[in-house]
């Protein structure tokens, strides 16, 4: 699936999500030093992950510097346009590749 596509799925299931007027604040496609692509939209309190065909949503942890979202799979630190994602056991450094909104 090419990113685009990605993109506005990701835009569609964040109107699908079940919120209080839950919008998005902007979304951004990346890419990793592993190859992997994903598209991620950022909300109050967390973020939206599509990876492919699965949509993951990655709520907010605390901290001091950046932004951290966390669920038992996923670590997510991003610090501007760079981005470090861990799946399971595996980390790679990702780059934003493009922005909306």
């Amino acid at each position: 699936m090419k990113m685009p596509c990605a993109l506005v799925i990701v835009a569609m299931a964040a109107l699908l999500t079940p919120a209080t007027d839950a919008r998005a604040q902007f979304y951004s496609t990346y890419v990793c030093a592993n190859g992997e692509r994903f598209a991620m939209a950022f909300f109050d309190g967390y973020v939206s992950l599509q990876f492919g065909e699965k949509l993951i949503h990655v709520p907010q942890r605390m901290t001091l510097h950046g932004a951290r979202y966390r669920t038992r799979d996923i670590n997510l630190s991003v610090d501007g346009p760079n981005v470090k994602l861990m799946r399971g056991r595996k980390t790679t450094s990702c780059k934003i590749e493009s922005r909306i909104g």
